[in-house]
């Protein structure tokens, strides 16, 4: 595992075990026999549930910045710039070719309708954006390994979506 993995492990065990303390007080507040007084009960609601809150947003603001979802821009890295377009029933990839190690930035436009790009070696999934029309995606990725990578559309796009495959090569 690594640091973001474990942080959003703990974090999520954290918000677990607090969220099932705060359950045990609310049932055994509502099991009580005897009269309770409702204003101490209100009030120790409302400190558990800003609690709860607080150790969400906490669990937010500590893992946000770790998705996958916000990849920058590779210009000054000795970037390659590959410009794909995707319309109904094919990816038009220029260059279709890159060198592994190297940053790659994505520039996806769709001509038509929503498209979701994906990245294959073999069986294993490398990285998926989806491509909205009228709208440049940006997307950064660097290949570890040289070889024939399928690009797919995993969106479902129209009748011959199962046609929209091409491939990128890359080389050292």
């Amino acid at each position: 595992m690594n640091g973001t993995q474990v942080l959003i492990t703990v974090a999520y065990t954290v918000v677990v075990i607090a969220a099932i303390y705060v359950s045990v007080f609310v049932i055994r507040s509502t099991r009580r026999p005897h009269e309770v007084d409702s204003d101490a009960l209100a009030e120790g609601e409302t400190r558990w549930g800003l609690i709860v809150v607080t150790l969400l947003v906490l669990l937010t603001m500590l893992t946000i910045f770790s998705t996958p979802y916000f990849t920058s821009s590779a210009e000054g890295e000795r970037a390659q710039v590959v410009r794909v377009d995707g319309v109904q029933f094919a990816w038009v990839i220029k260059p279709n070719r890159v060198e592994a190690g190297r940053p790659v930035e994505f520039r996806l436009h769709s001509k038509d309708v929503n498209h979701a790009f994906a990245l294959y070696r073999g069986n294993k999934l490398e990285v998926q954006v989806q491509v909205p029309p009228d709208f440049e995606q940006r997307l950064t990725h660097t290949f570890d390994e040289p070889g024939r990578y399928r690009v797919v559309c995993l969106e479902f796009c129209g009748f011959n979506h199962h046609l929209m495959q091409s491939q990128i090569e890359v080389t050292r």
